[in-house]
């Protein structure tokens, strides 16, 4: 995580930690076939849940601060 690498580097003048990333763990979702009405249910929560800011307070709130959102597709 970068978060224990910009701590380690804090007390290390030796080393630095580079701006930006160089890789994106994408999370993602799944419905079996045949299950519209539940994907789209699905598809809803998750877009609320973004626009609420709800997953923002939540990475927040676990110490994640470096995580990025997906803008809401609304």
């Amino acid at each position: 995580m970068k978060q224990v690498l910009v701590r380690t580097a804090k007390g290390n003048p030796a080393v630095r930690v580079l701006d930006g990333r160089f890789m994106a763990i994408e999370q993602a979702m799944g419905m079996p076939k045949g299950r519209e009405a539940g994907a789209r249910y699905l598809r809803d929560f998750l877009e609320e849940m973004k626009a609420s800011g709800f997953l923002e307070r939540s990475l927040a709130a676990s110490g994640q601060k470096d995580a990025e959102i997906a803008p809401a597709a609304r």
